[in-house]
């Protein structure tokens, strides 16, 4: 769907459109030509008003994604796994606002969105959250992943960090205050001021972490509400902030600026960014007047769908026997040869009992065009584990069409050293008159899909 009014595009993600006629193009061809072929990475180190799930470090790869392609000559606007909402100002300070759908969501509120980011973060519906459509309101995407990182930092303890608190007694230690001390005690009462270096966890970064909780609390109650882990990890930061709001919110993000190094903390390093982007946006979000070049928040799609499934897959007791890998972080990999470190990651596999891999393809794969590579990997994910059967899991947006294609789809046999290639849809509900109906329509097809996987890990 396109809308060029008001300055405005709507979208649709792996999309190719001719978006303006030549007067549009006149005033912003040369500015979508500027972020054209730019990876979302780079735009976020540069723009501070510029967001993305996931973060930088979460989300670094070889084949980073980029945000659009603009082909100048033919007035052409292509899209790939990249969603979300953003904004871009030209040098006459004229305002684009461009949205990016998802193709298999119907819904101008982008439902399938928003329930993939609350299943990641562990969260309930929330009714009262609003699924406005106007720009600003989309920055409230963030707070869905807040819960998740929160809890993820709090797994590596309390974060503390040296810092200089100033005294005034009878018992000095540290550095002498010679100025404050004269002010102070001139005449010499048997008191000292001086400052002390302390490892607390009185810091500005635990602060930070308290603003982002009271600005959840009045503005969303049901998110810390609806879930108790959440609602915990929410009293453990109460408890260790008591002397929250003597620093206002702007010199917290301030004093927030720089980078945690220390090891022991790697996790607070995304959380920080997070609180960052969260209060920033805020106040962008109801101003919707950012002097940053470029403004908004994306997401990686392909990267959404495969940690949706991998929540949904560790909540049936049937599925917790298989591995997820982490390609942009390393982890789990497969191994191809036996005299190398060099490793291979699918998606989810199981190597005991029945060996499986599941490959989590963000396309539509019900009909029999299956891209050639998707295929030579999955077999080759399956030779290394000698699994005699794989399947591609994917999104397909629901209508009666489609519903009668989800049962007629048929697996894929192989020849040469046999095996069989499963394509297992999760039908995406279109139509739903609210995100309560959607939410409905979609459990019930995500008990269809891992029924669907069941019937085929024998």
């Amino acid at each position: 769907m396109l809308n060029n009014k008001d300055n405005a595009l709507i979208i649709k993600d792996n999309s190719e459109i001719s978006p303006c006629d030549e007067a549009f193009a006149a005033v912003w061809g040369e500015c979508l030509h500027n972020y054209s072929a730019r990876t979302v990475n780079s735009l976020c180190l540069k723009h501070p008003d510029f967001n993305s799930i996931p973060f930088m470090e979460e989300s670094q790869q070889e084949d980073e994604p980029h945000l659009f392609t603009y082909l100048e000559d033919s007035n052409i606007l292509k899209t790939k796994n990249i969603g979300g909402f953003f904004g871009l100002r030209n040098e006459k300070s004229d305002r684009l606002e461009i949205r990016i759908n998802s193709r298999f969501d119907d819904s101008e509120q982008q439902y399938f969105v928003r329930y993939m980011l609350s299943k990641i973060s562990g969260l309930e519906l929330l009714p009262e959250l609003k699924t406005q459509t106007e720009f600003g309101g989309n920055f409230d995407f963030l707070l869905f992943l807040f819960p998740k990182y929160l809890r993820l930092a709090l797994s590596q303890g309390i974060f503390r960090s040296y810092k200089y608190y100033n005294y005034n007694d009878s018992k000095p230690k540290g550095r002498i205050d010679v100025s404050r001390h004269l002010a102070k005690n001139i005449p010499f009462q048997g008191k000292v001021a001086y400052s002390f270096r302390e490892y607390t966890e009185q810091n500005d970064l635990m602060l930070m972490i308290r603003e982002v909780i009271e600005h959840i609390s009045n503005n969303l109650p049901g998110l810390i509400n609806n879930n108790s882990d959440f609602k915990n990890d929410c009293l453990t930061i109460y408890t260790h902030t008591p002397y929250y709001g003597k620093v206002s919110r702007w010199q917290l993000i301030e004093l927030n600026s720089k980078p945690i190094k220390n090891p022991f903390y790697t996790n607070y390093e995304l959380l920080r960014q997070l609180c960052i982007h969260i209060l920033r946006n805020d106040e962008l979000k109801f101003s919707n007047k950012s002097n940053d070049e470029i403004y908004g928040v994306v997401y990686d799609l392909s990267w959404l769908w495969e940690e949706y499934l991998n929540v949904l897959f560790k909540s049936e007791n049937y599925m917790r026997g298989f591995i997820h890998t982490r390609n942009r972080s390393k982890q789990n990999g497969l191994k191809p040869f036996n005299n190398n470190n060099y490793e291979l990651y699918p998606d989810f596999y199981r190597e005991k009992e029945f060996p499986f891999v599941i490959d989590a393809k963000y396309k539509d794969y019900s009909s029999e065009k299956i891209v050639r590579d998707d295929i030579l990997q999955l077999i080759t994910y399956m030779h290394i584990l000698k699994a005699q059967a794989g399947a591609f899991v994917f999104p397909m947006a629901s209508n009666s069409e489609n519903s009668l294609k989800c049962k007629e789809l048929s697996p894929l046999y192989l020849n040469g050293f046999g095996g069989v290639i499963h394509r297992f849809p999760l039908a995406v509900p279109n139509g739903c008159e609210s995100f309560v109906r959607f939410v409905e329509n979609i459990k019930e097809s995500e008990e269809k899909l891992i029924t669907l996987i069941k019937s085929n890990l024998l």
